[in-house]
């Protein structure tokens, strides 16, 4: 079964391409393929309310309307795109990021990845004056020994990932000081200090405008979960970054050739539910 985030972004393609009366030959064989994929009837539910609710008098038409045709489906790039699914409405483009339930998952990547996340977010906040001179040099510091930490290949055997796991676990190690910067489970508001470099973190997190630029497609500029559709502005990126924290942990990876199992440490990001 494929996890709920990916069935809803299939369930609302399939919710407004079913509404198209007369589709393409493209938009038939996409919908007989969203008609095919394992949707969970709550999932389903959800996400027609929410096409339901964007599509507003529109529903009582059910023809050949441009707002159900212009649905859209991202994915399948590297590096994956911020956006999920395009559609447009009253002549504006909505590049939406989906999330469902309660908690974000803003990212999951690897060390290596993470890094040249956090840099260019710092690079960012430092050149505009939003970040002092310490705390420049603090995140710096945090990010050159994260790097350190776990350097050497990406993958490794899970008994060498377990004792680097215990590493960057140890009170006072490379997580803890991660976590003072930018919140842990328990703390999710981090350091006050730290409170601009966290919030332009979580909009890029949640964007990607400085991997792929403002008005690329790629970037997205809205949230579509079951329970709304925001623009992602200023508000927003503050309510989820007073709710998200960081943690260092093992991802499975496969196995070796010799049936070890193989991991590698991956940086999360996420809300509290």
């Amino acid at each position: 079964m494929i996890d709920r985030g990916k069935q809803f972004e299939f369930a609302v393609m399939k919710s407004a391409y079913s509404r198209i009366r007369n589709p393409s030959l493209t938009k038939q064989s996409m919908l007989t393929y969203f008609n095919g994929q394992p949707i969970e009837a709550n999932v389903q539910n959800a996400a027609d309310k929410m096409v339901d609710r964007i599509g507003g008098s529109r529903n009582t038409i059910r023809g050949n309307d441009p707002f159900y045709d212009s649905f859209i489906l991202m994915g399948g790039q590297r590096p994956e795109p911020k956006t999920d699914i395009i559609f447009r409405k009253n002549g504006v483009k909505h590049r939406c990021s989906l999330k469902y339930g309660g908690r974000f998952q803003l990212s999951s990547a690897g060390i290596e990845s993470s890094i040249k996340v956090l840099n260019s977010v710092l690079s960012k906040v430092s050149f505009s004056g939003g970040l002092g001179g310490l705390q420049v040099k603090k995140v710096a510091s945090v990010l050159t020994e994260l790097s350190e930490v776990f350097d050497g290949p990406k993958r490794q055997e899970k008994p060498v990932m377990d004792r680097l796991m215990r590493e960057a676990k140890k009170e006072g190690g490379i997580n803890d000081a991660l976590q003072d910067i930018l919140g842990s489970r328990k703390m999710p508001e981090g350091s006050k200090v730290f409170q601009t470099f966290k919030e332009e973190l979580v909009r890029e997190a949640l964007t990607g405008r400085i991997m792929f630029g403002v008005n690329n497609d790629k970037t997205a500029n809205f949230i579509l979960t079951d329970n709304y559709l925001r623009r992602i502005d200023a508000t927003l990126v503050r309510e989820v970054t007073s709710k998200t924290y960081v943690d260092i942990r093992p991802k499975g990876r496969g196995l070796t050739k010799e049936g070890i199992k193989l991991n590698e440490a991956v940086i999360r990001i996420e809300s509290i539910d």
